[in-house]
């Protein structure tokens, strides 16, 4: 999509990053806990964290002003949708741009 010179499709961005968050992982190993009959479960409140910080770094990656609009809904929900599908509804958003042009 060439709404802007230079800017990236949705596509390519979230490719990217999904390769930067593997090759990550490999590197970044998630504490867990190794007291006996855990009761804190730290691994059950980092990955959502982690989770989150992706979205965010995702919506980073993205051009401010074509999706800021979508961007603000989705933040607002509760709870804030997986990756997976907030992908999948910035994706139908530059459908839509793209035929709008």
């Amino acid at each position: 999509m060439d709404c802007k010179q230079g800017s990236l499709e949705v596509g390519e961005i979230y490719s990217k990053l999904t390769n930067l968050w593997n090759e990550l992982k490999n590197h970044v190993k998630v504490p867990s806990c190794v007291c006996k009959d855990c009761e804190c479960e730290v691994s059950n409140k980092i990955v959502p964290m982690q989770e989150e910080e992706k979205t965010h770094q995702f919506f980073m990656g993205l051009n401010y002003d074509l999706y800021s609009q979508v961007r603000g809904q989705i933040l607002t929900q509760e709870p804030v949708p997986p990756l997976d599908k907030i992908f999948n509804i910035i994706l139908q958003e530059e459908n839509h741009k793209r035929v709008m042009m």
